[in-house]
């Protein structure tokens, strides 16, 4: 029988997840996340409240994230974010010829946060935030680790066409 949690990629993709030390596909090895020593990560001419976050619940925060699966980190990602619609435009754009369909909102512990802080207090990627971010404006507000998730392999075949030749060759004598 296959055990698939004891693959190297899937115990390193594990690792990540749960933000532990792990040695990379090319032998690298990456330091595991550590909670961030200052909630603010932005400039001092951020228009946002980030200053006014509190370390000790940041950090609270920061475990908590990293206790649970990757699925349940997207979710709680997403409650974090708010999707709204743009408030300002250009003069002369209409909605319809506007490339700008959403505007995003970050907040932690009802503080308005920017963009930089909030991927600080997480220690997760600008792309991470992003993908969210498409995801909640296609409407999928349960978003599924689809990592290494494809569909192009051609020559694959069907599990019943797999059974019918299993079987057809389980008919000759052995």
């Amino acid at each position: 029988m296959v055990n698939v949690s004891e693959w190297k990629d899937k115990k390193r993709k594990m690792c990540r997840d749960s933000g532990k030390s792990f040695i990379s596909r090319t032998g690298k090895q990456i330091l595991p996340k550590i909670a961030p020593d200052s909630p603010k990560a932005c400039s001092e001419s951020c228009r946002k409240d980030c200053g006014n976050l509190r370390i000790q619940k940041v950090r609270d925060i920061f475990t908590k994230f990293y206790d649970i699966s990757y699925d349940e980190q997207s979710l709680v990602l997403l409650r974090y974010i708010s999707l709204q619609e743009p408030i300002r435009r250009r003069p002369g754009i209409t909605d319809s010829s506007s490339r700008r369909l959403a505007t995003f909102k970050y907040k932690i512990e009802n503080v308005d946060v920017c963009k930089k802080t909030f991927c600080n207090v997480f220690q997760i990627s600008l792309r991470r935030v992003d993908t969210l971010q498409t995801k909640l404006k296609n409407g999928d507000l349960s978003p599924k680790d689809r990592r290494g998730c494809h569909t192009n392999r051609p020559h694959t075949l069907d599990n019943n066409v797999r059974n019918l030749i299993k079987s057809h060759i389980g008919n000759f004598p052995s």
